[in-house]
């Protein structure tokens, strides 16, 4: 995952397209980070999902980034990599939910979610 494009920025924060190559997400940085995110194709470890509802067994195995209202609103299905964290797989768009997942799903499952705000960490500062 790479920053491909910074949409905007100031000295506390900045709006950024996050990408895989295939995928993309509007996201968002907080602090002292935005001062390394002016340069293009940035490394991010990971993107924190935020208010994150909606989510069920999705019915075909396939990445879906699907834009809604609201800046950073995406209805997204992925793949369950991590259970307990937990982790889903957009593409190789990494996303950590802010919610755990109902207790019929399990690694490895294909699920949809809405996400109202995608928080991104870059790859350097770790928390």
């Amino acid at each position: 995952m790479y920053v491909k494009t910074i949409l905007q920025h100031d000295m506390y924060e900045a709006h950024v397209i996050v990408s895989d190559g295939i995928y993309e997400v509007i996201c968002y940085i907080y602090h002292n980070q935005t001062n390394t995110v002016r340069n293009y194709s940035h490394k991010i470890d990971i993107i924190d999902a935020l208010l994150v509802e909606d989510i069920f067994l999705a019915k075909s195995k396939e990445p879906v980034v699907h834009k809604e209202p609201g800046f950073f609103s995406y209805r997204l299905q992925g793949i369950v990599t991590d259970e307990l964290k937990p982790l889903v797989a957009v593409g190789e768009i990494i996303i950590d939910l802010d919610t755990g997942l109902p207790g019929d799903i399990k690694k490895g499952d294909w699920i949809e979610f809405k996400v109202y705000r995608l928080d991104c960490v870059l790859a350097e500062n770790k928390r």
